[in-house]
């Protein structure tokens, strides 16, 4: 009986290298208003419990370091100059396509922080635009400390990136 065997070897080889020297830069997410991070707008006069009022104006998806972002647009909450109007005087924000239309819903007193309401009702692709709409009114309780008040309202905007 002859036997013969063969044998086979395997050698597992392997390397590595280092590249130094590489530079990553993150994107960034910016929103504005009218073209700009603190735009002012001219408010609207006469405001009489119960009856919103209006002002028209553009948000845009201004984050040009990253140009796939998409976001959604948020109105984070309301500060006014005037004391008397807190809790009193609410604001709300909407997108809109022909016509700005006092907004029934979604509105936010003014004091009210964290409040998450979504402004626009599709993401914004980077460089995207949309008209928006802001509603002003005094609420039909509204105290009358608040009557016959002027001030400078502050609504803060934010973007948040949508996820594809």
């Amino acid at each position: 009986m002859l036997g013969v065997t063969t044998g086979t070897t395997f050698a597992l080889w392997h390397d590595s290298a280092q590249a130094a020297g590489v530079t990553a830069t993150a994107g960034n997410i910016s929103v504005t208003v009218n073209n700009s991070t603190a735009a002012s707008l001219t408010g609207p006069t006469g405001l009489t419990p119960g009856n919103a009022k209006t002002v028209t104006t553009t948000v845009k998806n201004a984050s040009a370091a990253a140009p796939n972002l998409r976001m959604q647009v948020y109105l984070d909450s309301v500060t006014s100059s005037q004391p008397a109007w807190t809790g009193d005087v609410e604001v709300a924000a909407a997108t809109y396509t022909t016509s700005c239309t006092a907004a029934t819903t979604g509105y936010v007193s003014v004091g009210a922080s964290s409040a998450n309401v979504a402004v626009t009702s599709t993401s914004l692709s980077s460089g995207g635009s949309a008209n928006l709409c802001i509603s002003v009114r005094l609420k039909s309780s509204a105290a009358l400390a608040a009557y016959g008040k002027t001030g400078t309202l502050t609504l803060t905007f934010r973007g948040q990136q949508v996820r594809p």
